[in-house]
């Protein structure tokens, strides 16, 4: 492992760079601004230069099959890839994959400059809202955009105090709003922020009196709704969150929890069927740098870093006379 430090006009930058070269596992060390950017130390391995050797395919159809991606998303994914293979013919595992997820899949990462609305992060309780808010606040501080965070999340025990602790570390501005009338004068105080991040409670989509109250507060304020699920969804359950959630006008999807998350069908599986776009992909419980802009590179590197484990050998029962 090697210490390596990037220079780049932005966060995001930086870390496209660590990610081409150490993976999608690096550490972050430490992060300074700078007068023409930032500075990013990271730890992480040397990657070797991919081989230009035998086809891609194999291994595509082995870790595809290992994610358990639904059967007609899995093979139009294998189409795609084998067509990437055919016009590239040095292409690897990884470079045949990422040509495949773009053409199937839908990717749209958040603005890196001024918001052109705030967001709305909605989920259902647990999905990591608090967490992926004070994500993205860190990387618009580090980027040195102004930015403003409002909660509506105040029956949550300790989702305030959890989010105070974010932004009070950035010096960022937290306000909270228990209502929608609270909620138009926080965001008439933060009209002029590159980045306003509204932070909502976790609903049960399925209950009628939660969904109401978070349909009652979307209508009244002008603001993308952005919707944040966990990474080891099950697709069926999954599609179900995602498409009651759909009524408030989700467009796109940050996934959290993608270091915990083994298997990745599911996931592919609603984006696929619900026709969402993938914007962030959240990789880690550290606020700082936790976040990944979601593109088909960096989808296909978490994809093939997955090993599936070997079965576990039948334990031998002890017999007693």
């Amino acid at each position: 492992m090697r210490l390596k430090t990037y220079s780049a006009p932005s966060v995001r930058a930086a870390m496209d760079a660590i990610r081409r070269e150490l993976g999608p596992d690096a550490i972050i060390v430490g992060t300074q601004r700078a007068a023409k950017g930032v500075r990013v130390t990271a730890a992480g391995d040397q990657r070797p230069p991919p081989r230009a050797s035998a086809s891609p395919l194999p291994r595509l159809r082995q870790i595809l099959a290992a994610h358990g991606l639904p059967e007609p998303l899995r093979l139009r994914l294998l189409e795609a890839a084998e067509r990437a293979a055919a016009a590239d013919p040095g292409a690897d595992a990884e470079r045949a994959l990422a040509a495949a997820l773009a053409a199937v899949l839908r990717f749209d990462p958040l603005p890196a400059g001024k918001a052109e609305r705030p967001l709305l992060l909605v989920g259902p309780p647990g999905a990591g809202k608090t967490s992926l808010a004070g994500k993205l606040a860190a990387r618009a501080w580090a980027d040195q955009r102004s930015v403003r965070v409002i909660t509506t999340d105040l029956a949550r025990a300790g989702g305030l105090e959890q989010l105070r602790a974010y932004t009070g570390a950035l010096s960022i501005g937290l306000r909270s709003a228990a209502d929608r009338i609270e909620l138009k004068a926080a965001l008439a105080g933060a009209a002029s922020a590159d980045l306003v991040l509204i932070d909502t409670t976790g609903v049960n989509p399925f209950d009628s009196e939660e969904m109401g109250a978070l349909i009652d507060l979307r209508q009244a304020i002008d603001a993308e709704p952005l919707l944040v699920l966990a990474g080891g969804v099950d697709s069926e359950d999954g599609g179900e969150l995602a498409a009651a959630f759909a009524v408030l006008g989700c467009r796109r999807l940050c996934v959290t929890r993608l270091d915990i998350a083994r298997r990745l069908g599911g996931l592919l599986g609603l984006v696929d069927a619900e026709g969402l776009a993938l914007a962030g992909l959240s990789h880690t419980a550290r606020i700082a740098h936790g976040l990944l802009d979601a593109d088909a590179r960096a989808l296909a590197q978490r994809l093939l870093a997955f090993t599936p484990r070997a079965a576990a050998a039948p334990r031998r029962q002890e017999v007693h006379a």
